[in-house]
């Protein structure tokens, strides 16, 4: 897809691939039963492909769209594979603190800031007072003031996100010029859903985001399968020690999250198709990649 700019708005990518199905590629194992199909519907032109992080471990080719949320992953460090692939790089302000000029010095691609916590425009520590004031007065978590979630706000049974809820305790993303609205509300606008979903526990859910955003239809997921248990799909990559039951158990808050993600495809006319037969979460339709 051919920019303008080299810098995206969000508003720019508002269904500009409507009907054209659409492939998010996570780095679990069962990638590997779709992976040869993907590639090849993708060379085609037949499919829009979304791959997260270091997608370059586990592809020969490029992703249509790469999509970044983590400060493993940030410009600074990137750039050069970035420049490399030529891709358009949509990447959270909340994890790359890099100011936009130098950005822009360094970076040859396409590239969209997207915004994944100041939610009504408002910093880390506005959001977290604002919770506080409500839990002091009412003795409970359920704060529906952000995106009328309130399963963002329970704390987590073991381990956490980042901050509380998600949300910077120290204010450090906050200084960074960002977005009037974040990829939440850009996607609860759109589809009209009663709310929208939480700072994000997996990239992948903010891929799901742009797919959506863009219009694509269907949308298939694979190797989404958030079960460090089973490895990656390059197997002689190690699991994070600790890591092994984490999103099970830490799962409402994710869980939530995709089922308002899919409520808001089923708002927008969209399916969303888990490839994974065996998946531990059933927010998804399963089915096959029918192309």
């Amino acid at each position: 897809m051919k920019f303008s700019n080299k810098k995206i708005k969000l508003e720019e990518i508002l269904n500009i691939h409507s009907g054209v199905p659409a492939v998010i590629c996570g780095h679990g194992p069962s990638l590997n039963n779709h992976k040869d199909k993907i590639l090849e519907l993708q060379k085609k032109q037949e499919i829009i492909r979304f791959s997260v992080n270091n997608w370059y471990d586990y592809f020969t080719d490029a992703p249509s769209y790469w999509v970044l949320s983590n400060p493993e992953f940030s410009i600074p460090k990137m750039y050069s594979v970035m420049n490399k692939f030529m891709v358009p790089i949509l990447y959270s302000l909340d994890g790359d603190f890099t100011p936009y000029d130098k950005i822009e010095d360094i970076l040859k691609c396409n590239y969209l800031p997207y915004d994944q916590r100041h939610f009504k425009n408002h910093d880390c520590i506005q959001i977290l007072q604002s919770f506080k004031g409500h839990h002091e007065k009412n003795k409970n978590f359920d704060f529906t003031e952000y995106g009328n979630n309130s399963i963002m706000w329970h704390p987590p049974r073991i381990g956490g996100r980042e901050g509380w809820a998600g949300f910077d305790l120290y204010g450090r993303c906050c200084k960074h010029k960002r977005c009037s609205t974040t990829i939440q509300e850009k996607l609860q606008e759109l589809s009209g859903c009663d709310k929208h979903y939480s700072t994000g526990d997996t990239v992948a859910l903010h891929a799901l985001s742009f797919a959506l955003l863009m219009g694509c239809d269907p949308i298939y997921v694979s190797g989404m399968d958030l079960d460090y248990s089973r490895g990656y799909a390059d197997e002689t990559k190690p699991v994070p020690m600790g890591h092994y039951t984490m999103w099970q158990d830490n799962s409402e808050n994710l869980l939530n999250d995709m089922e308002i993600i899919n409520t808001s495809a089923n708002l927008l006319g969209t399916r969303i198709i888990n490839l994974y037969k065996n998946s531990w979460y059933d927010k998804f339709t399963i089915g096959d990649l029918e192309l």
